[in-house]
């Protein structure tokens, strides 16, 4: 299963990557709202922070509104999926809970 990562903290970026490899996802990274607007998919779930360098994290859900989307953002006020800073649990729970069909393994329930 794919797994696009968007968010301009490269740190936070590595560290989700690594939790979502362990768990069997094929995850690929951009900065950018521009570099991931130039990636292709199709993307099993799209993980995206709100303020990205060039744009609105919530731009890419519009693009792709077939894509389960988990939206990330540290800021107040905001009223996203994930709340910065996150445990490893809690993003597998939010992408879990984007894609209810599949199990921890990234096999489809029947």
């Amino acid at each position: 299963m794919n797994i696009l990562i968007v968010d301009d903290e490269p740190q936070l970026a590595r560290l989700m990557r690594e939790v979502l490899i362990r768990d069997g996802w094929a995850v690929t990274i951009a900065s950018s709202l521009l570099e991931a607007k130039q990636l292709d998919g199709p993307f099993d779930v799209i993980v995206a922070d709100v303020r990205l360098p060039n744009g609105d994290g919530r731009h890419l859900k519009e693009l792709h509104p077939e894509t389960p989307f988990v939206m990330v953002s540290g800021f107040p006020g905001e009223e996203p999926d994930l709340h910065k800073p996150f445990s490893p649990m809690e993003l597998r729970g939010a992408v879990y809970a984007a894609v209810p069909q599949m199990d921890r393994r990234g096999v489809m329930r029947e």
